[in-house]
């Protein structure tokens, strides 16, 4: 046909050259597919990878909650607790510096009652004990990020301590702003909504422990008191939780009274008993020493304000030993001595 090639060029024709394009394109096509599914691959490894990122942080998270909730029925010193709490919960977000703050009895200046710094001492030190040196103690919380704007008087705040983020939670008893709670970081940092809610639990264990130690303290204290009253008065006094049949106090006097174990015992079954069987007073007698006494029963609310029964014992027995000779002179002839 007039063409010239090379030597060496090997030469096809129409149908084969077609098959060697479709056999290409297919190639082509598979590589396409199995480039898709290693991107198909990747994505799903990198949710996976996401996936056990996000539960691995959870169970860290649960696991530090539970090592804050174990404090809150420790009976250790308050501020001892606090700091243990502090520690624990800043260390799991990688904070920087942690506190509780609480107004004086004045409402005119702040102290620090617990703390926690990474390194060095907590720089809060340094802050003015003048409640006007924390512009946020006004009952909100506040969220600041590195990148948030804010008023003056926060930023010179955050200077004084070194911070690039915080956070400040109100912590309030009975309603009452009483203390305020700071986490912070000298390092760039945005907060999560994950660890927002995680402090503001932490908050909520605070608020708790302090609630149930005022809550305890002040029936301690009505409790001495009412020992101290209960202790001197002229007779036997008991207080029992009828329904939990539970003995909640007892005076000197009545354990002086009534020193044998079964007779005590006995005095005790009948404290129990349906009012409807034995009334609201009744007479026991002693076998010990042979005396005897009269009960009265009344039902109180007791200082934990769970419904109790008060039962009071009086000595009757020069009463008893009175009436009984003045029945045996009345059943007796003066003369002979016959009865």
């Amino acid at each position: 046909d007039g063409l010239h090639f090379p030597e060496g060029l090997r030469l096809t024709n129409k149908k084969a050259m077609e098959s060697n394009l479709r056999l290409v394109l297919h190639i082509r096509d598979y590589h396409d597919e199995i480039r898709k599914e290693n991107q198909d691959i990747q994505g799903r490894l990198e949710d996976i990878e996401e996936e056990s990122t996000r539960n691995r942080r959870l169970l860290e998270r649960n696991e530090t909650m539970t090592s804050v909730l174990s404090l809150m029925e420790s009976e250790g010193e308050f501020d001892q607790i606090a700091n243990r709490i502090l520690e624990i919960s800043s260390r799991h977000l990688k904070l920087t510096e942690s506190a509780l703050l609480r107004l004086d009895g004045t409402k005119n200046s702040v102290e620090m009652i617990a703390e926690f710094a990474e390194s060095e001492g907590c720089k809060l030190r340094f802050v003015s004990r003048e409640r006007l040196g924390y512009p946020f103690f006004n009952g909100r919380p506040y969220t600041i990020s590195s990148d948030s704007e804010i008023p003056e008087e926060f930023q010179q705040y955050m200077d004084l301590c070194d911070f690039q983020a915080v956070v400040f939670y109100p912590v309030r008893i009975n309603e009452e702003l009483r203390m305020y709670l700071q986490f912070g970081t000298s390092r760039e940092h945005r907060w999560e909504q994950e660890e927002l809610k995680f402090l503001n639990d932490i908050r909520k264990i605070f608020q708790t422990i302090l609630s149930k130690r005022i809550t305890r303290n002040s029936l301690t204290s009505s409790y001495v008191t009412l020992d101290a009253i209960l202790q001197h008065t002229g007779c036997g006094v008991a207080v029992v939780d009828v329904e939990n049949h539970q003995v909640l106090f007892t005076n000197e006097t009545i354990r002086q009274a009534i020193p044998d174990k079964s007779d005590q015992d006995a005095l005790e079954r009948i404290a129990f008993l349906p009012l409807e069987e034995i009334g609201y007073s009744t007479q026991f007698h002693a076998i010990e020493g042979d005396l005897w006494f009269e009960l009265t029963m009344t039902e109180i609310t007791w200082v934990n304000g769970n419904k109790a029964r008060l039962v009071t014992v009086y000595d009757i027995t020069e009463m008893k030993e009175y009436q009984a000779r003045i029945e045996r002179q009345a059943y007796t002839d003066p003369m002979t001595g016959l009865r």
